[in-house]
């Protein structure tokens, strides 16, 4: 990629913090509240303490291999290449190990499945918020989420440094609509938290409640894995990462401390539909004029918006760099035919996966599967402080799901052997058609 195509820092920054704070803090910082109470608070920024040592180990590995497609390439190569002295021996990797081929295709493949959740979860709750600010459109709702998928597309097919631009315009809006939030709730005379309480056992709470609020920084590997797209890669991918988790954290901090001002762990549970709104339903709970409302709800939209856009960047990119490796068909090797892919995809999760839950929870697990892969890579290759973050990041994330695997549904796990099944058949099926070329 031509370096006048590239992003600088700034731009990387915006488009991570757009990806982060985008349907986790305007839906899922309800649920959370639902489940934890004031326990939330603690949720949320121990799962950013988690994530930012995935990060730190996403930024290792993309300064030793600094091109786009980190999902697949830091798997691949450091899972299935043979090391001496530290060293990758790039040849066995790519053209022989097969094992490397493997983990590179679950990487993408578990990857893939999150971006999917974290998408369709976005443009279902951008029907849904649009149609809170014009309630005609309620019936409409479907439509105006595949018209959201359809836009992010035709943005995603333009050169990144066009597509960085819009992003941070929306960015920028969605902060200073947080921050006037944020300001005007602490403001009001009734603002109390008092109400709120930690339940008789606060450490599972807080453990309940960090699997969802991880989605909510998942995001933070995106100059990692668009590392090829960003200029000075070595320098500006880890800075970009830390200035992006530092605010993202305290905007959380502060947008949840405020909704908590308002909108009680009791409110939610005896109104569970209020979960996934629960900006909205705290500046009508303080009796904010409709068009205050109305600001939260657009900054819903650009948020919800701002990480459909990028996630579907990533999704795509799960898709291109295995076709790159002959575990996808070729078609898909291409910008617009992994963008093709990933919104017929999108498509269908949308409009056949009815179940909000469901998705949220599904994409939870793939997540939790994905970084400690990402994990176990560092382990592999990196130096002795940083296979020790590796070890410490599996360890907290299998301790805080362990709650989730034990009172998963059949739904969940269901969906879940299946996905998994079928990417297992399609790696045999790819690797079995590759053979067979070269012995013709």
């Amino acid at each position: 990629m031509e370096n006048n195509s590239k992003i600088g820092l700034f731009s990387a920054v915006a488009l991570t913090v757009g990806a982060m704070v985008g349907s986790a803090i305007f839906a899922l910082s309800g649920v959370t509240i639902q489940q934890s109470g004031n326990a939330a608070l603690i949720s949320w920024v121990l799962a950013g303490v988690i994530l930012f040592g995935y990060g730190i180990i996403a930024a290792f590995l993309a300064k030793k291999w600094p091109d786009s497609g980190g999902m697949y390439t830091f798997p691949e190569k450091a899972l299935g290449g043979k090391t001496q002295d530290g060293e990758i021996d790039e040849n066995v990797s790519r053209t022989v190990n097969i094992r490397g081929k493997f983990f590179g295709f679950l990487g993408a493949w578990t990857y893939l499945f999150g971006c999917v959740a974290g998408v369709s979860f976005s443009a279902i709750y951008l029907g849904y918020y649009s149609a809170m600010i014009f309630p005609a459109l309620a019936e409409y709702a479907t439509i105006i989420s595949l018209a959201f998928l359809t836009i992010a597309l035709v943005l995603n097919l333009l050169e990144i440094d066009i597509m960085s631009r819009i992003h941070t315009i929306l960015t920028v809006s969605l902060i200073v609509i947080l921050a006037i939030y944020i300001i005007s709730t602490f403001l009001q005379p009734g603002f109390s938290i008092q109400g709120n309480v930690v339940g008789v056992n606060p450490l599972s709470e807080i453990a309940s409640s960090i699997p969802i609020a991880i989605l909510a920084y998942g995001s933070i590997v995106v100059p990692a894995f668009m590392s090829g797209a960003i200029k000075n890669p070595k320098k500006n991918v880890p800075l970009a990462m830390l200035i992006s988790m530092s605010f993202t954290i305290l905007l959380y901090f502060f947008t949840i401390l405020s909704t908590l001002g308002f909108v009680s762990q009791t409110t939610l549970q005896e109104n569970p539909s209020v979960a996934y709104s629960p900006l909205t339903a705290a500046v009508s709970a303080w009796g904010a004029p409709e068009i205050f409302v109305h600001l939260i709800n657009i900054g819903a939209i650009l948020a919800l918006f701002t990480t459909l856009l990028v996630v579907m960047t990533l999704g795509a990119q799960s898709i291109k760099e295995p076709a790159k490796n002959a575990l996808f068909p070729k078609v898909f090797a291409g910008k617009t035919g992994s963008n093709l892919a990933f919104y017929v995809m999108l498509l269908v999760v949308t409009l056949f996966y009815s179940s909000v839950q469901a998705i949220i929870e599904s994409g939870a697990l793939f997540n939790v599967i994905f970084i400690i892969l990402i994990a176990a890579s560092i382990i592999k290759v990196g130096t002795r402080w940083q296979k020790a973050l590796g070890g410490a990041v599996s360890i907290a994330l299998v301790a805080c799901y362990i709650p989730e695997i034990v009172a998963g549904d059949e739904e969940l796990w269901l969906t879940s052997a299946v996905y998994l099944t079928f990417g297992l058949l399609i790696f045999i099926f790819m690797r079995f058609s590759e053979k067979n070329k070269r012995y013709t």
